[in-house]
């Protein structure tokens, strides 16, 4: 996509570009401040990178898409782009703890200055509200399973041409849908990506607010870049994997900043691609965007069709043919679920690590602010 590439020494993101700052103002700064300034840039030349390698084009590896289908038109939440949005999360809160640790050391008070009284609090806020829908993921994960099973079982039936087993298993199928589906249906409605939207996960507290320039500014910028990338996930997330509570919305980057577009777009094909998922009516087993877990939904729908237009004694070929198709999205979901599990487990466990690191370094500036404010000792007579 043109137009998202890092813009080389620039330091857009605070206003400046690194030939004017080194002429207009290297020489009024503290030592160390222009390597501060150089690590800041590239925190955020990092996340655009992550940000980047998620984009359709380089996903090549989804099992759900096929090589005749059009970007636009393959399923883009597989369990290979999630796990590469979450390996993302993580690589950018290691970044980002290293990155505080090494500004904390020359200015350790920064924290509790502002901007970054505000922000650094939200942040820590969003984190408990991502540990919430990382939960909601894992319990949803783990009863995909039975469903699963389920499927599985109507499939082996449908291929062994036992019809009325397969009736049974795929009628069960049915009755054990996924809690969040169950719930929409018997409201009578579906689950409109705009009215999960939760206002607590809306643009990070003080971004619209013009960040000062200089050191604080960047970690500024640096804390609302974590907090965005952890909402997106979360966004990402909720719409993929069907789950109760785990709502989010869709984020609002700031638009000078160099990654904002990507998410801005991969965030706009999700969207696009839940309300063409919301047009297929209430036929659906489940909600949710997940590729594996459409390729079960839509196959075993195929299947209940085949199996109600069938009857004994008539030939079972094309039944037989459609369990082997189910079989092998049910072989797809499990070989996907497993591993995805262990990383939505580990995710969550760096979450909270990540979290009581920030906890850790705003309590450090907090007690070097409120050493710097207190008087002075007088001498010992």
């Amino acid at each position: 996509m043109a137009g998202m590439e890092p813009q080389g020494s620039s330091l857009g993101f605070l206003g400046i570009t690194l030939p004017s700052f080194r002429r207009n103002q290297v020489a009024s700064m503290e030592p160390g401040q222009e390597d501060d300034l150089q690590e800041l840039y590239q925190f955020q030349t990092n996340v655009t990178d992550r940000l980047l390698s998620l984009l359709p084009s380089t996903s090549s590896d989804d099992n759900s898409s096929s090589s005749s289908s059009s970007p636009s038109s393959s399923p883009l939440l597989s369990f290979s782009f999630l796990s590469k949005l979450l390996d993302a999360l993580v690589s950018c809160q290691e970044d980002f703890g290293n990155l505080l640790l090494l500004l904390l050391d020359r200015n350790p008070a920064i924290l509790v200055k502002p901007p970054l009284d505000r922000l650094v609090p939200d942040l820590l806020d969003r984190a408990v509200k991502a540990l919430d829908v990382l939960n909601a993921v894992s319990l949803s994960l783990h009863a995909l399973h039975h469903f699963s099973r389920q499927a599985h079982i109507a499939a082996t039936a449908a291929g062994q041409s036992q019809l009325p087993r397969a009736r049974r298993a795929l009628s069960k199928l049915l009755d054990e849908t996924l809690p969040r589906s169950r719930s929409d249906r018997e409201s009578g409605s579906g689950r409109s990506l705009s009215w999960s939207v939760s206002r607590s996960w809306s643009t990070p507290r003080g971004v619209g607010e013009p960040f000062s320039g200089g050191i604080a500014g960047g970690i500024g910028i640096a804390v609302h870049t974590l907090s965005t990338l952890i909402n997106f996930t979360m966004f990402v997330l909720a719409a993929a994997v069907p789950c109760v509570g785990g709502a989010a919305a869709p984020v609002a980057p700031l638009r000078q900043l160099q990654w904002s577009a990507t998410m801005v777009g991969l965030q706009e094909r999700i969207v696009e691609e839940w309300r063409r998922n919301e047009k297929k009516g209430s036929g659906s087993l489940y909600v949710g965007l997940l590729a594996e877990l459409q390729g079960v939904d839509i196959r075993s729908k195929c299947l209940i069709e085949c199996v109600n237009e069938t009857q004994e004694g008539e030939r079972k070929s094309k039944v037989v043919a459609t369990g082997a198709e189910l079989a092998e999205a049910c072989r797809l979901l499990e070989e996907g679920m497993g591993p995805f599990e262990k990383k939505v487990r580990a995710v969550s466990l760096r979450m909270f690590s990540s979290r009581s690191e920030v906890v850790r370094c705003l309590d450090r500036s907090t007690r070097s602010a409120s050493a710097a404010s207190a008087p002075p000792t007088p001498p010992a007579l």
